[in-house]
């Protein structure tokens, strides 16, 4: 959070809202978003959870899914 900032004003005004946390927990409603951002994350779990985290996301609406 603090490493890419975050947290600072331009950011904040960037974005509706901004989650930080476990995204393998995360609520399915928390998917169903225009834009689901997955940076740094789906390299850091195994392969099958990231497939089902993507599949996740898909299922629930996300219009646009951003992996970097």
């Amino acid at each position: 959070v603090a490493k890419y900032k975050l947290r600072s004003t331009k950011t904040r005004t960037m974005y509706d809202e901004i989650h930080v946390e476990d995204v393998r927990n995360s609520a399915e409603h928390m998917f169903h978003r225009d834009l689901v951002i997955l940076g740094d994350v789906l390299e850091h779990v195994e392969r099958d959870e990231a497939v089902d985290l993507l599949q996740r996301a898909e299922a629930a609406g996300a219009w646009h899914i951003l992996v970097s």
